[in-house]
């Protein structure tokens, strides 16, 4: 939790999951050209057929981190070092499973996290809209989970 860094959710920010999504799938695609290289210098599709899964298994699957989980309290470490000016806003994905996502966190009084998509919602309000962030406000607020 140390390299954690909470920053507001802005422009800059949406630009920079576009580049980590860029960054991703151009690393994906040089897997797939290195194995249909390897596969084709190989003559032995039994062999080739092994090399892959064998790729496949040095690379561990990427897991989200369950103490961020919607619904879940930030953890106590993270607590102290959550500036307060940013509770109720929306702030910077920080765990790095989301990292390509379009998403962002708002954290409310209590800690809880909340995780909302970056997207424009129903093609009309973008992330930084007024009564989006409005509607946000209310869904965070302790009240609101009392009634509903």
């Amino acid at each position: 939790y140390r390299s954690i860094v909470f920053r507001e959710f802005t422009h800059e920010s949406f630009q920079r999951i576009e580049r980590y999504r860029q960054e991703e799938s151009e690393c994906i695609a040089s897997e797939q050209l290195e194995q249909q290289t390897i596969c084709k210098d190989d003559h032995d599709k039994h062999r080739c057929m092994i090399k892959s899964s064998k790729n496949e298994t040095k690379e561990p699957k990427r897991m989200p981190n369950k103490e961020l989980a919607v619904g879940e309290t930030l953890p106590r470490v993270l607590q102290h070092r959550f500036p307060s000016e940013l509770i109720g806003e929306p702030v910077e994905e920080i765990d790095s499973y989301y990292r390509t996502d379009y998403a962002f966190m708002v954290i409310n009084r209590n800690n809880t996290i909340f995780r909302f998509s970056a997207t424009s919602a129903c093609f009309i309000f973008s992330p930084f809209n007024y009564f989006r962030h409005l509607a946000i406000r209310i869904l965070i607020h302790p009240l609101y989970n009392i009634l509903v």
